[in-house]
């Protein structure tokens, strides 16, 4: 008998897409099923025939996990669809086939950004109980004091209700500073300085868990697969 999965992780570990992704496709309701709109307590073996978005999913077997580190630059969306004017992940051909980020890094900033085709790994970086770090350099308009480097490292409400948690700051020079943060709300570094007055002008990703950018130029990519070989 074949074992049926949750379409979700199926799709996860196809290399389409996270779980995450996958579900926002099964609510608006853009994966058939066999000619049947998709629900996410669906489950499928993968002799179904299942189109995303009107296209085809042609199934694969013994998929072989690829991370890659690419050098996001300012300017580039981190997203999979094409957009008129602007320049997205979708314009590169990594050459390994479709892989898709993991988690974000905002069109202004620059950096480090992972790319796979598994996306149980991808679940696993992304949620906040494998506590993966990431560390970024940022620039701010202004110079600033001992106070607002211990402001950012005990905790900054940066929305309502929302106050980022204890994290490792430390300045590098009068308008920059180096932040490591286990959790990742969108822009929470901007709105973080935002919250004390200051205004992110670079944001530079340089840790990923345990890889480091180093001095990979930007627009390029490795391959750093090796990093994750027991599966985060």
């Amino acid at each position: 008998m074949i074992k049926e999965i949750r379409l979700q992780k199926f799709l996860s570990e196809q290399g389409i897409c996270s779980r995450r992704k996958a579900e926002e496709w099964i609510t608006a309701r853009e994966i058939l099923i066999n000619g049947e709109v998709a629900t996410l307590g669906d489950k499928v073996t993968g002799e179904e025939l299942i189109l995303i978005r009107g296209k085809k999913l042609e199934i694969k077997t013994n998929l072989k996990r690829v991370v890659l580190a690419f050098h996001k630059p300012k300017n580039v969306e981190v997203t999979l669809q094409k957009t008129e004017g602007a320049k997205t992940i979708a314009d590169y051909d990594f050459g390994v086939g479709r892989v898709f980020p993991i988690g974000r890094l905002d069109k202004d900033s620059r950096g480090l950004l992972l790319l796979t085709n598994d996306g149980d790994l991808a679940n696993k970086l992304m949620h906040p109980r494998y506590q993966k770090s990431k560390t970024y350099q940022v620039r701010v308009h202004q110079s600033f004091d001992k106070l607002f480097i211990n402001r950012m490292r005990t905790g900054v409400m940066f929305s309502p209700g929302k106050k980022s948690s204890p994290c490792q700051v430390k300045s590098i020079s009068e308008q920059v500073f180096e932040i490591t943060l286990k959790e990742g709300a969108n822009r929470q570094i901007r709105r973080m300085c935002s919250s004390l007055g200051y205004e992110v002008i670079d944001l530079f990703r340089t840790h990923f868990g345990p890889v480091a950018l180093g001095n990979l130029k930007a627009d390029k990519w490795i391959d750093v697969t090796e990093f994750f070989s027991d599966g985060a």
